[in-house]
């Protein structure tokens, strides 16, 4: 059954600065939450984190993105330990350089608005200072046409079947930030849009589930010729309520329930007419062991029509945050 939001989709729009709210703005520098530990789980634990050291490259340029996955307990790891790493927006993984050892592309899509996934299986050992690099090449296209930060998804966890138990999730995923720098790709020729997308956080009710509502508009100066695609990558153990359906026009890229691995989402939205405002509600459940706080995926607009332009792509970004409160603790 298809998902139907709470409120009225259409109604006129409010300036673009005002969309964004601030309990979002925080978690654009920082991808862990400031929350109160979780229990410790009955038995031997690690206690595995998980950084991204930003990357700085041109459009047109490749280099590479370092994640560091750290385990803070007294035990090593006795397991594997899965890492996701999903893409920043108009980047993808470099064909030209190898993946590190335990590495592989789960998930393959040449279109850079839509983010690529890469899992890795690090072996047992990881213990107490003595860190995991994962080096993962990358390639900002030249799709990119904008400075500044771009923001794809990292995580770690004991991998399926492992007999480690994580004791604390809140700092097992983190913002993967690569800063887009300068020479910037000329706009081209077309139809010329102005796209924009925000969000207001999802809260997690007494059931372990939520929803996310995206906003999104056309400023102009002129209409889409075609729909708007809109592209979602789920936090770190949120996934889509399939009970409840997605919303109409969209439809998954990459849909895997895998702890630690996000789900991708990408709807095709008609733009009303310049100047107004609507929204997309996506329905989410909860995972065993989301973190406390928040947990943050990433959301991406662009034109659907190759003829259509957004001359300033700073505003076509945005995090998908979900609120998890604390009284979650006894039901995940």
């Amino acid at each position: 059954m298809p998902h139907t939001p709470r409120r009225p989709l259409l109604r006129p729009a409010i300036g673009r600065r005002a969309l964004t709210a601030g309990l979002a703005v925080a978690c654009l520098t920082a991808g862990t939450a400031a929350a109160s530990p979780a229990s410790r789980a009955a038995g031997p634990a690690v206690d595995l984190s998980i950084t991204a050291q930003p990357a700085h490259l041109a459009p047109g340029s490749r280099g590479v993105q370092r994640l560091s996955v750290a385990n803070a307990a007294d035990r090593a790891t006795t397991g594997p330990t899965l890492v996701s790493y999903a893409t920043p927006a108009y980047t993808n993984i470099d064909r030209k350089k190898a993946l590190p050892h335990g590495c592989r592309i789960a998930y393959s899509n040449a279109d850079p608005i839509i983010p690529e996934v890469v899992t890795c299986l690090l072996p047992a050992g990881i213990a107490k200072g003595k860190d995991r690099a994962v080096d993962i090449p990358v390639t900002v296209t030249t799709r990119a046409r904008l400075t500044g930060q771009v923001r794809g998804r990292a995580s770690v966890l004991p991998a399926p079947g492992s007999k480690d138990v994580e004791a604390d999730t809140n700092n097992n995923w983190t913002m993967a930030h690569l800063s887009v720098t300068r020479p910037t790709p000329a706009t081209p020729p077309g139809n010329t849009v102005g796209l924009w997308l925000a969000q207001s956080d999802g809260v997690v009710d007494r059931d372990g589930k939520a929803e996310l509502t995206l906003r999104y508009g056309n400023v102009g100066p002129h209409r889409t010729r075609d729909d708007a695609k809109i592209v979602l990558t789920t936090p770190l153990l949120i996934k889509v309520d399939t009970e409840e359906g997605l919303p109409r026009g969209c439809a998954f890229a990459l849909d895997d329930r895998t702890p630690g691995v996000p789900q991708i989402v990408v709807c095709d939205r008609r733009v009303h007419g310049i100047e107004w405002e609507d929204d997309l509600t996506v329905p989410l459940t909860t995972q065993p062991g989301v973190p406390r706080g928040l947990t943050s995926g990433t959301a991406l607009i662009a034109p659907a029509d190759p003829g259509d332009v957004d001359a300033d792509q700073t505003d076509n970004l945005s995090v998908a945050v979900v609120r998890v409160p604390a009284r979650n603790a006894s039901t995940q």
